[in-house]
C-alpha cells in the first residue's frame, strides 16, 4: 500500500513511489491526510473525479488551497510507460518502437520508469523485463528510491 512515506523528492520535485499496477486513485486518496483538499489530474493535466480509475504515470495529487495548488506530488509505477495504469504490451511496444528506431526516451521520469533493471540505459532486457511481467513469469517491483 501506498502511504504518505513514499512521498519523497524535492519540495518542488515530490513523487509518489511504491505503487503497483492497478493501484486506484481512491486507494491512494485513502493513505493521504486532508484528502478533502486534493485534486488529482492526469498526465494532461485533465481533472481526474473518478476515484475507481487506476493511477499511471504522470497522475499528480495536488493540494489545493482554493483554486491555487500549494503542494503536489506525482505518481511513478515501473513499466507503466504509456500511464494508463496498467503494465501491457502496450508499454513494451512503446519500448520496442525506442530501441528499433532509435528514437529520443523523453523526460528524466520515464526513463526511471522505463528502466527497468535500473541499469542506467533502456536496452531489449527491459523489454524482456516487461514481457515477462506480462506474461506473470516475473512481476515488476514498485519504484522505490529509499
Amino acid at each position: 500500500d501506498v502511504v504518505e512515506d513514499t512521498i519523497t523528492g524535492a519540495e518542488d520535485q515530490k513523487l509518489i513511489e511504491g505503487v503497483e499496477e492497478g493501484t486506484t486513485v481512491q486507494e491512494i486518496l485513502n493513505t493521504l491526510k486532508d484528502k478533502q483538499n486534493i485534486k488529482v489530474f492526469d498526465a494532461e493535466g485533465n481533472e481526474v473525479t473518478d476515484k475507481s480509475v487506476p493511477v499511471g504515470n504522470g497522475f499528480a495529487f495536488r493540494y489545493m488551497d482554493g483554486f491555487s495548488s500549494v503542494d503536489a506530488a506525482i505518481v511513478l509505477v515501473r513499466g507503466d510507460i504509456n500511464g494508463d495504469g496498467y503494465i501491457d504490451g502496450a508499454d513494451m511496444r512503446i519500448l520496442m518502437r525506442g530501441l528499433v528506431n532509435y528514437i529520443e526516451m523523453p523526460a528524466e521520469e520515464l526513463m526511471i520508469i522505463a528502466d527497468i533493471d535500473e541499469d542506467g540505459e533502456i536496452t531489449s532486457h527491459d523489454v524482456a523485463l516487461i514481457s515477462m511481467h506480462i506474461g506473470g513469469v516475473q512481476l515488476l517491483e514498485p519504484i522505490t528510491k529509499n
